[in-house]
């Protein structure tokens, strides 16, 4: 079964998201957000081939990427989630 982590993107970074401009998304979560579970287990290597989908807030347009990386780092008491993704003109070199 495909395994689908889903976000949220203002235009203006959507389309450089979908683009390949700006292959990742910088998240901070509430702690009780299901997706950190997910992410983590990613970031742990227990998961493989896992894809992100990413949907326009304005035009509710969505595209999936298979996920490259996902790295956190804290500020303050938040934890930080960079989660990168392969362009899918990279999917076929990979």
């Amino acid at each position: 079964m495909k395994q689908v982590v889903r976000f949220k993107s203002y235009p203006k970074f959507f389309e450089k998201e979908k683009s390949g401009l700006k292959c990742n998304t910088v998240r901070v979560f509430d702690t009780y957000d299901d997706r950190i579970k997910f992410l983590y287990n990613v970031f742990s290597e227990k998961e493989k081939d896992v894809f992100i989908e990413i949907e326009n807030t304005e035009t509710k347009e969505k595209f999936q990427r298979v996920i490259s990386d996902v790295s956190t780092f804290k500020i303050g008491n938040e934890e930080v989630y960079i989660i990168s993704w392969r362009h899918e003109d990279d999917e076929t070199k990979a």
